[in-house]
């Protein structure tokens, strides 16, 4: 591998939702740089179980009496409340890196606001329509990037024997930019991003980020990720987002042409203009598909992440959960990596397919864990799925006895019984330390 790392990922025990963090340490570089994570940060159940995993999580990292602590990177995969309630919390307590969040165009972000069920003011409404526009309103927060992952076309199965690339794509590395990507420069993770310019002047991307930088305060910058591009830190390590946009939401020709007529009042930034374009644009919306009733769907779009080592080693495991009687429990693998899931859909081989060829086979077999998807739900799964994965940990992070949801599903706990499922609950969290070399 030729580097020696410890890895802590963390499932903190939030209830019914999600919150999990975790941190790589490269032990052979001298001084020691820790670059830290969070994934989602939400939960149904009572916020006092949120609250007080925030207070661990910033207990954990230091900050030597100096400013705040500091998280290299923030994910979002969707804008279900049992992800996000905590993301405003987590901004006023956290100074942020990159904040990564999916893409989807303005239009697709209005269907799921519509769907939402959501006053056209609300928080949640707010963050679909300009997401960079609210978090520059949220007091205090202080983030240096916002990144959306953009989705990509359909992906089929490679054919058999063809020549998979085992990294993803990143800029050339010659010089300076090598230096930095071994952490021996100032820039200890490098993301590979595209320039707004370079993009067509109609891409849905280039108009939104225009505004979207504009409404950019203290500095925040805004960048789209490369497709299949990675957050490469240290040159050792690397975090990757699968965003499926093949199970975006949907809408007609006539409704996204109007969208885009009316793009300067929904994202010009003046209340009472954004508030008359969606409750026109609503009205439109429900003429042509009736959704009254439907249960909120902006689980749809879920952004996968992985994390893992770059190259492949030896690694010792030690987990810690109440159901292990000695405190940690200890084993050897040559796994490293961690897949989060969110609310994501796997409940199709195809759409097992599609995620293994985005990240390769290599990547998903060699996962110590998998964060189950939507708590365990039997919607997002598809008989077999366990097998397909084998991670050396199955972890589920939900409040087994809601007495709506009873996440997770007996079917799929069957399913993953083999792999060692651990069950992140209230108060209950799940602790997995790597140490990789």
């Amino acid at each position: 591998m030729g580097f020696e790392m410890e890895v802590r990922y963390g499932f903190h025990g939030v209830g019914q939702g999600l919150f999990s963090s975790g941190s790589l340490e490269l032990l052979s570089r001298i001084p020691s740089r820790k670059f830290n994570w969070v994934y989602d940060c939400g939960t149904d159940s009572s916020q006092r179980y949120l609250d007080s995993a925030l207070n661990d999580l910033e207990n954990d990292i230091p900050t030597l009496g100096v400013g705040r602590p500091y998280l290299d990177l923030v994910t979002i995969s969707h804008f279900d409340t049992d992800h996000i309630s905590g993301l405003v919390k987590l901004l006023g307590r956290f100074d942020v890196g990159d904040l990564l969040l999916p893409y989807m165009p303005l239009w697709q972000r209005l269907v799921i606001a519509f769907h939402a069920h959501r006053a056209h003011s609300s928080r949640l409404t707010s963050f679909l329509v300009n997401p960079v526009a609210f978090i520059s309103a949220v007091p205090e927060a202080n983030v240096k990037r916002i990144l959306f992952a953009t989705g990509g076309p359909p992906l089929e199965d490679p054919p058999r024997g063809a020549d998979v690339p085992r990294e993803p794509k990143r800029p050339p590395a010659t010089g300076e930019q090598d230096e930095k990507r071994r952490g021996m420069g100032p820039d200890f993770a490098v993301v590979d991003t595209e320039e707004l310019s370079d993009l067509d002047a109609a891409d849905d991307r280039r108009l939104d980020g225009e505004y979207m930088k504009r409404a950019a305060r203290n500095g925040t910058r805004v960048a789209y990720m490369r497709y299949r591009g990675a957050v490469v830190v240290a040159g050792c390590w690397e975090f990757l987002p699968y965003n499926d946009a093949q199970l975006a939401p949907m809408a007609s020709t006539s409704f996204r042409h109007q969208v885009s007529l009316l793009r300067d009042d929904l994202l010009g930034g003046v209340k009472a203009v954004t508030t008359r374009a969606l409750i026109a644009l609503k009205a439109l919306y429900t003429a042509e598909f009736d959704f009254v009733g439907q249960r909120e769907n902006q689980n749809l779009i879920s952004l996968f992440l992985y994390a893992g080592p770059i190259s492949p080693g030896v690694t010792e495991i030690y987990a810690r959960h109440v159901t292990s009687p000695h405190g940690w429990s200890f084993m050897l693998s040559d796994k490293g990596g961690v897949l989060y899931t969110g609310d994501g859909y796997l409940n199709t081989p195809a759409r097992f397919n599609s995620m293994q060829a985005f990240l390769c086979s290599h990547r998903v077999d060699s996962l110590v864990v998998l964060q189950v998807m939507h708590h365990g739900a039997t919607a997002n799964w598809h008989a077999g799925l366990a097998g397909k994965i084998k991670p050396e940990f199955s972890v589920f992070s939900s409040n087994p006895l809601h007495r709506g949801f009873r996440h997770p599903h007996t079917v799929v706990s069957n399913d993953f019984a083999s792999y060692r499922p651990l069950q992140a609950s209230k108060g209950v969290a799940v602790n997995v330390a790597l140490w990789m070399f």
